[in-house]
């Protein structure tokens, strides 16, 4: 087990419960809010409070820390991560900026970085805030969105992002063109569902299997304050059906279980359900949308422990 933590003399020494150990402890000098693991388990990505994001090696592993430093001006923190799956030598990192106050970034970046040591940025792009009645304020001053989480499409094509303004964008890695917002058509039927979240989209990921399932490498799942976990295609413009009754709030509350076709959320709650465990449910682009369904109930809970401390 590897950790990261902000250094400070008055902190107390981690401690592992149970038969894992520690190997390594790096010190940092800002808060860390997101940690991710390279596929190829040879580097963790770190991305701090200060938008530093550092490639610190695993433990045995004979390559140099890559440290990516924005400008001071564009310190804001750094709040998802997502390695692209490595096609090259040269390897890409995609990071998400956003604020905890009004003045969001809506950054988004892709970093190039060498087993050298060597980083440097590759492309940018900034997401502006979609109201209903279009982009940017009353007053004409163009707001940015507070971009909570991503996912990388497992053949390293296209990436999904999700924040405060409820929208999922899903953007073309070799291309700069803008986000592609995923907003469904305007339905005058009654029955079609609610295809698309209502508050902040706080998780996403694709399925697995995509990258050796053609037929799936567009599908990935969302998960949100609204409550709703939701199943995608990102060809088409609403989510293919939904499951409601979940607390998703962190960028890595959902996880597939590509063997047993399972998505299993986490919870924010302290001291209610832990987890749950859903159907990771499939359609194509061409189904037809009357299949989607509404369903309350999980296919397996797992509880707070009644003697364990709460946890997030």
């Amino acid at each position: 087990m590897t950790t990261a933590k902000k250094h400070s003399s008055s902190e107390i020494e981690p401690t592992c419960i149970g038969s894992g150990k520690f190997i390594h402890t790096f010190d940092l000098k800002s808060e860390a809010l997101t940690v991710r693991l390279a596929p190829e388990k040879d580097y963790c990505a770190v991305g701090q409070c200060d938008g530093c994001l550092l490639l610190l090696p695993t433990p045995n592993m004979r390559k140099k820390c890559v440290r990516l430093e924005l400008q001071a001006d564009e310190g804001l923190p750094c709040t998802d991560l997502a390695f692209i799956p490595r096609r090259s030598e040269l390897r890409r990192l995609i990071s998400v900026c956003s604020a905890f106050v009004e003045d969001a970034s809506g950054f988004i970046r892709i970093w190039q970085f060498t087993e050298t040591g060597k980083g440097s940025l590759w492309k940018t792009w900034r997401e502006t805030e979609v109201k209903p009645d279009g982009e940017g304020d009353d007053d004409g001053v163009t707001k940015y969105n507070q971009i909570l989480c991503l996912g990388v499409s497992p053949d390293s094509k296209r990436f999904v992002t999700g924040g405060s303004d409820t929208i999922v964008r899903v953007y073309d890695i070799l291309r700069r063109s803008a986000g592609r917002l995923l907003i469904p058509s305007i339905r005058t039927d009654n029955t079609v569902a609610q295809n698309s979240h209502t508050n902040r989209v706080t998780s996403l990921v694709y399925h697995p299997r995509g990258a050796k399932d053609a037929a799936l490498a567009h599908i990935f799942f969302s998960a949100s304050w609204d409550g709703t976990v939701q199943g995608w295609d990102d060809r088409t413009c609403g989510s293919l059906w939904q499951y409601a009754g979940t607390s998703v709030a962190g960028s890595d509350g959902l996880c597939v279980d590509s063997t047993r076709n399972l998505l299993i959320s986490g919870s924010f709650k302290h001291d209610k359900v832990l987890s749950q465990v859903w159907q990771a449910r499939m359609f194509g682009a061409s189904e037809n949308r009357n299949t989607m369904v509404n369903m309350d109930k999980p296919l397996s809970t797992i509880l707070q422990d009644a003697n364990s401390p709460p946890v997030q």
